[in-house]
């Protein structure tokens, strides 16, 4: 009798599923996740769970907490100037969404994570040609900053110490906030498209103006 043995592609094929299905549960499992077999589709993770509340401060001294933008839409990241790519390249799509839509009750909110280099004046300057459309908030205590950011679930490590030319690992999150206060939808850097952001902001109106997910 001999015993048939599994094709390398066979075991890829069964590792990939299970890794995939513990990715998800382990989602669900920090209940951030909406049912995947929801009708609606988002090119963004559909969320569930109230937006963490925050006292942060603008260019210009004013303080803010998230309960000030009730009633508008919030596209919210966590960003330093001095970011390789990814802070960047958010930033611009993030920019780009609200004057493409410029009737939407939509804020663009941006915290500044990196205190130390990235002053006021040098946020402003950056923003320049967007300080009409973007809220940049942040705080002189980089341990408040990291708490807000853990609380988002989207934690941040800085390369060493604050001195020099450091790097902040970061996760890279952006987080659609609804007129409600609740965080509605998430995207991994790699989803933060502009097509996709506007498609899934027309849907996501939808869903709040029938009151349910369909799920």
């Amino acid at each position: 009798m001999t015993t048939k043995k599994n094709s390398p592609a066979g075991v890829k094929i069964a590792a990939a599923v299970i890794l995939l299905t513990l990715s998800v549960l382990f989602m669900f499992s920090l209940g951030l996740l909406r049912n995947p077999f929801s009708s609606q589709i988002f090119h963004g993770l559909r969320m569930q769970q109230p937006a963490p509340e925050f006292l942060l401060t603008d260019l210009d001294g004013r303080s803010w907490q998230l309960a000030d933008l009730r009633g508008q839409f919030v596209y919210l990241m966590f960003g330093y100037l001095n970011c390789e790519d990814v802070c960047h390249s958010q930033a611009l799509v993030l920019s780009e969404l609200t004057r493409r839509l410029p009737d939407e009750q939509l804020r663009f909110v941006y915290v500044a994570i990196d205190p130390q280099r990235d002053t006021p004046q040098r946020l402003k300057q950056y923003f320049a040609d967007s300080l009409d459309r973007v809220l940049i908030l942040n705080h002189p205590n980089p341990s408040y900053l990291q708490s807000l950011a853990n609380a988002y679930k989207a934690p941040y490590a800085v390369n060493g110490q604050r001195t020099g030319d450091y790097l902040i690992q970061h996760a890279g999150f952006v987080f659609l906030i609804d007129p409600h206060g609740d965080m509605a939808l998430l995207y991994p850097g790699q989803l933060v498209d502009l097509q996709w952001l506007a498609d899934d902001f027309a849907d996501i109106k939808k869903i709040l103006i029938r009151g349910n997910d369909n799920v």
